[in-house]
């Protein structure tokens, strides 16, 4: 869920019955951090990843600021080459 998801899902809120909104506002509170915990768990991951295949071929130390792979993920963009 993305940021302006989430304004979204908060100014649904005021539509629905007192007695669910503090309910609505924890469930979506909940997926927020769960959200953000599986992004960097994915992160830490690709790094990972990446730091292995560059230790093989050119020994270069991988960040989260020189990580090819990282900028494509956040971005959903990814480009590649199809070998066909």
């Amino acid at each position: 869920m993305t940021m302006s998801n989430s304004r979204v899902a908060r100014s649904v809120l005021k539509f629905l019955p007192n007695c669910l909104q503090k309910l609505a506002q924890r469930a979506i509170n909940f997926w927020l951090v769960c959200v953000g915990q599986m992004a960097e768990y994915i992160k830490q991951q690709v790094l990972e990843f990446e730091s292995h295949l560059a230790a093989a071929t050119s020994k270069q130390q991988i960040t989260e600021s020189t990580s090819l792979l990282i900028s494509q993920l956040t971005r959903m963009e990814p480009t590649y080459v199809d070998i066909r």
